[in-house]
């Protein structure tokens, strides 16, 4: 089997290579991207309401203690990644 040879060459302008995408692809990535990190923030948030549950049931100073730290910095993090997400 042999490949067809293509003899056209595409030539591309300038202005078309270097196109930026609209403003409602870029609307629709930022919604995407935050949908995705929503889904994501509720899972962590949800993992951590079991911990701190968990550390309740067993009396677990060290447990609720783990939980907290975690939860505050969960927190942290979510604010400084929405931000971003929604700057772009």
């Amino acid at each position: 089997m042999n490949a067809p040879v293509v003899d056209v060459a595409t030539v591309t302008t300038p202005q078309s290579a270097t196109a930026q995408p609209t403003t409602a692809t870029r609307d629709e990535a930022g919604a995407t991207e935050l949908l995705t990190f929503q889904i994501a923030l509720l899972v962590v948030g949800s993992v951590l309401l079991v911990m701190t549950v968990v550390g309740l049931i067993a009396s677990s100073a060290p447990l609720l203690i783990a939980a907290g730290l975690l939860t505050a910095v969960a927190t942290f993090v979510s604010v400084y990644t929405a931000v971003n997400i929604l700057a772009d």
